[in-house]
């Protein structure tokens, strides 16, 4: 009963902790973390270390390693030379990767390549060729569901570009580890479900940009919008394409890297423009 009086009045001062020093987005995140945690029984999740000895599950480990190998081999196989390849379509792919990676700003540029080009926008418009003038819209810092992002004007291809970052900030793995399946719904389309942390990120991005991306295309005629994003960012451009998908023709979302955002079990989106680029052997393209 001690033990018991003990953990009772830990996580009464735990939340009083989070609820008076954290935004209610990162003590909402905390609470469906918690909540998601106690209830992994009910989604099938087994404590293998607990249920069975160290000896099986080495052993298992090794022997899904084989079938792995033993399908990695026979699906090369099956390859066919002469494959066609849409080339336009890596070219845009290649293309809009760099302003994926130009949302991470100077400090990815810093850690990556030792580059210490001090400032965001200035990475920015290096990277992508953007002029600053052309540059719309730009949030460096993330909140919990709130991930960072920019707008450009991109004149070569006549596109309205929202990249978003991925994961780089404590408050973005909040929204990472927010991982239930929720349910939304977009009319025409009817309801699909999706990681809770993405459609949180895409409708408080929803909000956030809109007014900004309609007067943008107003603007520009001729002009559509382009929605690009790596790792969680590619996820929440996935989630937003879908909610945005009856709004804007000829919408386009490419993702790189992202993770899972729905479960297998889900109604997929029926939006034909999100294009999703994983590299092979990638782990985090398998997790939600």
């Amino acid at each position: 009963h001690g033990a018991c009086l003990i953990m009772l009045c830990y996580h009464f001062l735990l939340d009083q902790v989070t609820e008076k020093f954290l935004s209610s987005e990162s003590v909402g995140a905390i609470k469906a973390i918690r909540k998601m945690i106690t209830q992994l029984k009910e989604h099938g999740v087994v404590d293998i270390f607990r249920d069975y000895s160290t000896k099986d599950i080495v052993s298992s480990f090794l022997a899904l390693f084989k079938l792995q190998q033993a399908a990695a081999y026979y699906g090369e196989q099956k390859r066919t030379e002469g494959h066609s390849v849409n080339k336009k379509l890596l070219q845009r792919l290649a293309y809009y990767s760099v302003f994926a990676n130009a949302a991470y700003g100077w400090k990815m540029e810093a850690a990556s390549n030792g580059k210490l080009d001090r400032g965001n926008l200035r990475t920015l418009v290096r990277k992508t060729g953007i002029k600053e003038e052309d540059v719309v819209a730009a949030k460096w810092a993330s909140k919990t569901h709130r991930p960072a992002y920019f707008i450009v004007r991109d004149l070569k291809h006549r596109k309205i570009v929202l990249s978003i970052r991925g994961t780089f900030s404590a408050r973005d793995v909040l929204t990472d580890l927010c991982a239930s399946a929720e349910t939304f719904e977009t009319g025409r389309r009817g309801k699909h479900r999706a990681h809770h942390g993405m459609l949180e990120a895409a409708i408080s991005l929803a909000t956030e940009t809109k007014e900004t991306v309609e007067k943008e295309l107003h603007a520009n005629p001729g002009y559509s919008l382009v929605l690009v994003g790596h790792s969680l960012g590619g996820g929440v451009a996935a989630v937003l394409g879908t909610l945005w998908e009856k709004d804007y023709p000829n919408l386009q979302v490419y993702g790189y890297g992202s993770p899972c955002v729905s479960p297998a079990d889900a109604r997929p989106t029926t939006c034909k423009n999100i294009i999703s680029v994983l590299g092979e052997g990638d782990p985090f393209a398998c997790l939600s």
